[in-house]
């Protein structure tokens, strides 16, 4: 798959050809995504607010189940999602593909009060906005819904990475290695 960036977003994956949707269900399946997300502004407002507002939402959900700042950990370590806009020149909202369980931070005994924190959070980011959540039975099934209009000039798929400056993170833990502080 190619990467083709979003010149208003600078960030996502151009996913126009059937065959690169075939591959990108295939994608999410494998990646072993256990949720799915709805995250609605319930605004009219251009789509790089709106994806700083999924940005920071992440953020602030790597912060709380982390319990670190989500720029010292490496990309392996933070959520992985496929997030893909919708209606963008009307009322934007994202469907997500999350991997959230993780066994480490998150097991599905935390999940009540990870979902109780996710929509407070994206409460205090959109107070416009609302926030659906469930257990992704069929990923396939929903790899395909999120990707229905993959024919449309402009639907990009946006990853979780694509929020992750690695750079930041490199920096970091060279800074922390050099110093001794560890």
């Amino acid at each position: 798959m190619t990467e083709v960036y979003d010149r208003q977003l600078d960030v996502g994956i151009d996913f126009g050809a059937a065959t690169t949707r075939q591959a990108l269900i295939r994608w999410i399946f494998e990646s072993k995504c256990d949720h799915a997300i709805t995250l609605a502004t319930n605004a009219r407002m251009p789509l790089k607010r709106a994806l700083e507002r999924v940005r920071q939402w992440f953020y602030r959900m790597e912060k709380i189940i982390r319990k670190c700042r989500p720029e010292r950990l490496p990309t392996e370590a933070r959520l992985l999602a496929f997030i893909v806009p919708e209606h963008v020149g009307t009322n934007v909202h994202f469907h997500l593909a999350v991997r959230l369980v993780d066994g480490r931070d998150v097991t599905a005994g935390d999940l009540e009060t990870i979902y109780e924190i996710a929509e407070r959070q994206w409460s205090i980011l959109q107070p416009s906005g609302s926030f659906k959540i469930k257990t992704i039975s069929d990923a396939n099934g929903w790899a395909s819904y999120i990707t229905k209009d993959h024919y449309v000039r402009g639907t990009t798929l946006v990853l979780s990475h694509d929020f992750h400056n690695s750079d930041r993170f490199t920096r970091w833990k060279s800074i922390r290695q050099n110093s001794g502080w560890v």
